[in-house]
């Protein structure tokens, strides 16, 4: 079993956080582009940011946060230490609060050139899944056969892969090159009735893809895809539910979560062979996801639960 080190954010620990920055994302942005706040809902909704991606070295990463919650207009942006948080694309000051300005910013590359998401059709005159570099701007990825939209949920560490799913809320994985443009991933045995994949990482060089796929009975599973093999399911600890969260450089270690029992656990899959990343203190607390790994597949992060305690951060090593 792995051994367990854990990171506290709350402020019970704020010791051990004390080196964690803070920031108001939300409302750099509004300030940014002029927007009005929105006294109609609670911060804890307008000021809410959901971080995407980060750089190998940390040195940046991507968000999304909303210009205003209340027409669900949203705007992707990046922080950096030299520039803190500004719009992805420097997006111009004057942008009107439409909904077709809105859009997300959901992976960068490990060095930060390219940055991906998806974009309402102000933002390159296509509504769906984009990629951007400093050199090219926005580029429309396109969709899928018959497809009315995409959105890429992340990018390869060399920038050069793109991954996502084609549909509104749910749909058709794919995997996205210059060379080859916009291509299916497949399904699970069953899925294609259902169509309601989700790719959620991919590796350094876009070879291997991983996510959530579900099968005919409706039941979610972590799934892993190679050109070679196409899409697996991933094992699980008690033929219930998995997920894939994200994948090391070289695509041979997996995190995510299993359900075993009434409960979810934070597992890898280590060659294609799952492990449940356990617990601290005994049985005390419990790794609930594994939601990111390093690299080198040494550290994973995620929640832990414990009936004592509020949900925490953890870090596995």
């Amino acid at each position: 079993m792995a051994s367990l080190s854990l990171l506290a954010v709350n402020a019970a620990h704020a010791q051990e956080a004390a080196g964690i920055l803070t920031m108001n994302a939300a409302q750099e942005i509004r300030s940014y582009y002029g927007d009005p706040e929105d006294s109609t809902y609670s911060t804890g909704l307008t000021d809410r940011a959901e971080i995407g991606g980060l750089t190998a070295d940390g040195s940046a990463f991507v968000g999304t946060v909303y210009r205003s919650y209340a027409q669900s207009i949203q705007s992707g942006f990046i922080w950096t230490a030299a520039g803190g948080v500004q719009p992805v694309g420097d997006r111009p000051a004057n942008s009107p609060l439409i909904q077709a300005e809105s859009y997300t910013s959901s992976d960068i590359s490990a060095d930060g050139s390219v940055i991906v998401g998806k974009a309402a059709g102000a933002i390159f005159g296509l509504a769906g899944a984009y990629r951007w570099n400093e050199a090219g701007g926005f580029q429309s990825l396109g969709t899928l056969p018959d497809g009315v939209s995409s959105n890429a949920t992340a990018v390869s560490g060399d920038g050069n892969v793109v991954v996502g799913f084609d549909g509104f809320l749910s749909g058709e994985s794919f995997r996205w090159t210059e060379a080859g443009g916009m291509q299916s991933l497949g399904f699970l045995p069953g899925g294609e009735t259902i169509k309601t994949d989700q790719p959620t990482a991919t590796n350094y060089d876009g070879s291997v893809v991983v996510g959530i796929a579900m099968t005919g009975d409706y039941k979610r599973n972590a799934f892993s895809w190679t050109e070679q093999t196409g899409m697996q399911a991933l094992p699980t600890l008690d033929d219930k539910l998995t997920e894939a969260n994200d994948i090391s450089w070289d695509g041979s270690i997996i995190v995510g979560k299993s359900r075993k029992g009434y409960y979810d656990q934070a597992v890898r899959w280590v060659d294609g062979e799952i492990q449940s990343l356990g617990g601290l203190d005994g049985d005390e607390i419990s790794l609930s996801s594994a939601l990111g790994v390093s690299g080198n597949g040494a550290v994973a992060v995620g929640t832990l639960y414990s009936s004592r305690l509020p949900r925490h951060r953890h870090s596995a090593r």
